[in-house]
């Protein structure tokens, strides 16, 4: 008698998990679920760049990991937040690259692309000076940009000024 009520009571209650699944199947859409994680997992890796990239900034900043291999050379460089902005007839790209020397900041284009490379180094270093604290960011910027179809990559134009880079680039067509 036990195994009877057993029994009904598992087909009674697997026909009403049989029952929700169809009610789930008629409006389960899986291109959406799929499009949703796309959605996250673009979150994930960019939280994910930051993450390391912030990391990596902080131990250039420790004193502890002053001699740390890849710092000398420059492994990890820096990517300057960037706007780009359609100003009608032209495009504005202001990148921040604080204490750079206008004459180490290197901006090329490329099939469509935007390249910005600039250094920063200490202003003296004195011997026998000891930073207490150091959070400056020293070392090389580096950021590569796609650019929109429609840019002349020939009227390139660049403005340095209080720490932030100005490109502008004229529409295909369009003067500035």
């Amino acid at each position: 008698m036990k195994k009877i009520v057993a029994i009904i009571t598992a087909l009674t209650v697997g026909s009403s998990l049989f029952a929700t699944d169809a009610n789930l199947s008629k409006s389960y859409d899986p291109f959406k679920e799929m499009h949703n994680m796309q959605q996250y997992m673009l979150k994930m890796h960019e939280e994910m760049d930051k993450m390391f990239s912030d990391f990596h900034q902080k131990m250039r900043m420790d004193n502890h990991f002053g001699d740390f291999e890849p710092f000398k050379h420059n492994l990890f460089d820096m990517k300057p937040a960037v706007d780009l902005e359609d100003k009608g007839d032209f495009y504005e790209i202001k990148a921040n690259i604080p204490g750079a020397d206008n004459q180490k900041i290197n901006v090329t284009t490329k099939d469509g692309m935007l390249k910005i490379e600039a250094n920063t180094q200490r202003s003296s270093n004195e011997k026998g000076d000891k930073f207490l604290k150091q959070e400056r960011y020293m070392g090389s910027y580096t950021r590569i940009l796609s650019l929109p179809d429609d840019v002349d990559e020939s009227s390139l134009k660049t403005n340095y000024k209080d720490g932030v880079l100005t490109v502008t680039i004229s529409k295909k067509g369009k003067k500035v």
